[in-house]
Order: structure tokens, then C-alpha cells, then sequence
């Protein structure tokens, strides 16, 4: 369970900056708890590290966010103290609220995080002003109502080996340019975030990777990186159509 400490909606950022901000340069105090509110006028950039908090489940809703590099996991803790996993968002999603005072998940880096924080007002400001902005904001709050209906399907309709099938296919999807489909990703969460992501075992996780790799679909170079080998077939597993020869083993 999370030890609760301050976080950019209920703290206030170090620095701020104009709309076109850069990176900051890496310190060690990124937040304070001045409850002052930010200027609604300007951009906020924020560095991260694994280990913090960039908000919490429950907090109230100040900002729109805009993840310039790094990766993070959106985890939304469960009454029974258990947590799932309701996505990695990575470098070029944009995170904000919809329609709601506040975050329904908690947000961690998983790996070294820049973020720009907007207020509701000068992103609606911003949109006004750049078509191709106001495209790509909708076009970031589609895919999360799309990815939100993958989970759902994922989590109740497939069996562990399918799901991570789905998993490594909807990622190299992510990650694609264009029409060409990546061939090797680095995956920097744990194979436990995998696991409270899919709705399986830690343990189940594992072994599906191993039938993967035994079958000639996928190659592991290490621990973090997937080759893919043969992505039709993942595609076929992922789909449900080769389930009776794959197999399954339980969650």
C-alpha cells in the first residue's frame, strides 16, 4: 500500500515555465507543499524519478498532462487492498481528467519521467489556437476510452496465454510507425506490474513468456526487451484461434 506523500495536484511544482517549456534539469526537490495554486497561465515541466508519485488515486483534478519522455503505470487500488493495473502510459499520451474532480488511478514512473502540466484553461486556450493540437488531444482521449474497452475484454473473456499475446501485440501496435510494425521492444515494467495488468499470477506471467519463446513466436534477449519472431501467430493466440494447441494453464 502506498505511503502518501505530496504530489503535483495537491502540492504545488518547483518551477514553472511558458507553454513552449524544455526539460528541467534534474534536481532533487520536485514538488513543495505550498498549496498555492499554479499560475492557470503557464506550462509546468516536471522531472520524476521511479520510486515517487505524480498524483494519487483520489486526489483532486488541477491539470492536464502531457508525458514528454519515460513511462509510468496508472494503478487503481481495490477495496480488498489488492491493485490493478489499468495501463503504462508512455512518451506522448496525454492524461487528464474526464469529466471528473478526481484522479480515479494513482500514477508512478517507472523509469525517468518528463512531464508538462497545463491547467484546463490554458490547454483550452492552446487548442483554440493549433487545429493539430486539438486533434491529437481527442485523438489521446479516444484511445484511452479504446484501450479502457481492450482491458475489459482482456480481463474477462481470455485465457493467461492469450492475454499476454494481446499484451505484446497491442504494444508493438503502440509502437508502431506507420504500417510497419516494430520487430523488438523494451518493456521496462516488472513481469509483477505485467502480472496486476493482465489479471494473472506473477508465476502464470513467466511460464506464458516461456511457451512463447518455446514456440518459435517471440525471443527474450533479457528480461526487458521482446523480439518478435512471429507475429502472425502471436496474432492468432492473441485472437483465441489456436488456443486448443498453445493450451493455457490457470491464472
Amino acid at each position: 500500500m502506498h505511503t502518501r506523500g505530496s504530489s503535483i495536484f495537491n502540492g504545488r511544482p518547483t518551477v514553472a515555465s511558458s507553454a513552449n517549456a524544455k526539460p528541467l534539469p534534474a534536481t532533487t526537490s520536485h514538488r513543495v507543499t505550498s498549496s498555492e495554486p499554479v499560475d492557470p497561465g503557464v506550462a509546468v515541466v516536471m522531472r520524476y524519478e521511479p520510486g515517487q508519485t505524480i498524483f494519487y488515486q483520489g486526489d483532486q483534478v488541477r491539470f492536464f498532462m502531457r508525458i514528454s519522455s519515460g513511462t509510468a503505470r496508472a494503478e487503481r487500488l481495490l477495496v480488498d487492498g489488492r491493485r490493478q493495473i489499468l495501463a503504462f502510459p508512455r512518451a506522448g499520451d496525454f492524461l487528464g481528467p474526464a469529466g471528473l474532480d478526481t484522479c480515479g488511478y494513482t500514477l508512478e514512473p517507472i523509469t525517468d519521467m518528463t512531464v508538462t502540466c497545463y491547467s484546463r484553461a490554458l490547454l483550452v486556450r492552446m487548442m483554440q489556437a493549433d487545429g493539430a493540437l486539438r486533434r491529437e488531444v481527442v485523438q489521446a482521449m479516444s484511445s484511452q476510452l479504446s484501450f479502457a474497452q481492450d482491458l475489459l475484454i482482456l480481463l474477462g473473456r481470455k485465457r493467461p496465454l492469450e492475454k499476454l499475446a494481446t499484451f505484446l501485440v497491442m504494444t508493438a501496435q503502440a509502437r508502431a510507425h506507420g504500417e510497419d510494425l516494430v520487430t523488438e521492444v523494451f518493456l521496462p515494467m516488472s513481469r509483477q506490474d505485467m502480472a496486476d495488468y493482465l489479471g494473472m499470477s506473477e508465476e502464470t506471467v513467466s511460464r506464458c513468456f516461456t511457451r512463447l519463446r518455446r514456440g518459435g513466436l517471440i525471443a527474450l534477449p533479457d528480461a526487458k526487451r521482446v523480439v518478435y519472431r512471429d507475429m502472425p501467430g502471436l496474432r492468432r493466440i492473441a485472437d483465441g484461434l489456436t488456443a486448443a494447441e498453445h493450451g493455457s494453464s490457470p491464472a
